[in-house]
């Protein structure tokens, strides 16, 4: 089975571009991927740089320290093929939103986006333009991140939260475009099945599609890759006696509890010469990390309706992207321990694909006997609202 990608661009006449800070309508770019026709016969093999076509240079440029790095990234190959025949059926698929990270391409976690399209979705990727490294538009056109974003201090609540806003807005834009693009796109006309909608988020991607979850019922389950709810309203809701009914997935990485997390705060900066500025930097990390256990916290009482928190052994935060596979990466090493890339994709892959068949689908009990009976990863441990491993 092979993955369609198609773009599109829709633009929201309610919001200016707050990034920019001028009267430019905030304009969403978006990739659409989906099953490819079986009849259709490739010419090529996809590889991973597709993706920036036609600016395929810009994106060896990022990514090519060295002529093996050039190489080595020029010839990665993929499974998504950029504007191939959609399968015709009138078959209706579930539809998974996808908010990334920080910086982050939209289309920076194909490791599972092939993997969901091959369980019967489609997958919507939400595009960040001026927050986002660079963005290629449909028309070859680059955008380039804003500069205030590339330069602003970690610590900028501020700025982080305006972020984290504009991401809510950007999908709550999105699942009300669904019925019109359902309706009058004739590439995708009466293949979504609007009624199943599920979303995944990615660090910051995360907090927006946390904020947008709780206001709209029309995401019926929502799965958080490395959620750090810092920048959200958790506590706040939390406080003012609210909660959700909403499946959540909480996924997190090896440091998932404050104890841990202490830990690898101190271990990024154990090898810097500045002794005073590595303990400014690990102190400012620590206070990071406090927060995040308090609305981590906060997010377990917040859910009334399922939830389910786990933590993959040995991963770090770019494990749940395709940082890792662009890296070249063989394994990923937290505290002490390490566990390859490829059976981290599969442990986030499986636990993440079950668990939307279940709350997406309506596959019955599938992730919960999944991850409370047939559970075959050491590596993947339930965890409480403190992320510490329930035993």
């Amino acid at each position: 089975m092979r993955t369609g990608r198609i773009v599109r661009v829709l633009t929201d006449p309610n919001r200016n571009e707050i990034v920019r800070c001028n009267d430019e309508k905030r304009n969403l770019i978006i990739s659409i991927f989906y099953t490819v026709d079986n009849d259709w016969s490739m010419n090529k093999q996809a590889v991973y740089s597709d993706l920036y076509h036609p600016c395929e240079e810009r994106f060896f440029q990022d990514w090519s320290d060295s002529e093996d790095d050039r190489n080595y990234i020029q010839n990665l190959t993929a499974n998504i093929y950029i504007d191939a025949p959609i399968a015709q059926s009138n078959e209706k698929h579930p539809v998974i939103l996808y908010s990334p990270g920080f910086n982050c391409d939209r289309d920076s976690t194909t490791f599972i986006i092939d993997n969901l399209i091959e369980a019967g979705y489609i997958v919507i990727t939400l595009g960040c333009i001026y927050e986002t490294d660079f963005t290629v538009m449909p028309d070859g056109k680059v955008i380039e991140m804003m500069d205030k974003l590339s330069t602003m201090p970690y610590n900028s609540k501020e700025i982080w939260q305006e972020l984290k806003e504009i991401r809510k807005n950007d999908i709550t834009f999105l699942l009300n475009k669904l019925d019109y693009i359902n309706r009058n796109d004739e590439f995708l006309k009466d293949k979504l099945d609007i009624e199943k909608i599920g979303a995944i988020g990615f660090s910051l991607g995360s907090q927006g599609v946390f904020e947008a979850a709780a206001d709209d019922k029309r995401i019926k389950a929502v799965a958080l890759f490395e959620g750090c709810l810092h920048h959200t309203t958790v506590i706040e809701k939390v406080n003012a006696g609210e909660s959700s009914n909403t499946p959540h997935l909480l996924l997190k990485r090896h440091a998932s509890s404050h104890k841990l997390m202490v830990e690898e705060c101190h271990s990024w900066f154990e090898d810097m010469e500045d002794r005073e500025d590595a303990n400014k930097k690990t102190e400012e990390q620590i206070a990071t990390a406090c927060i995040i256990t308090k609305t981590q916290k906060a997010l377990y009482e917040y859910l009334h309706g399922f939830k389910s928190f786990v933590k993959v052994a040995h991963t770090k935060h770019l494990t749940f992207s395709d940082m890792p596979m662009l890296y070249n990466l063989e394994y990923e090493e937290c505290l002490g321990g390490k566990i390859s890339i490829k059976k981290a994709y599969e442990i986030i892959n499986k636990t993440t694909i079950t668990f939307f068949n279940e709350f997406i689908k309506g596959n019955n009990n599938e992730y919960q006997n999944f991850i409370n009976n047939e559970n075959p990863y050491s590596e993947l441990k339930q965890i409480n609202g403190d992320g510490e491993i329930i035993s």
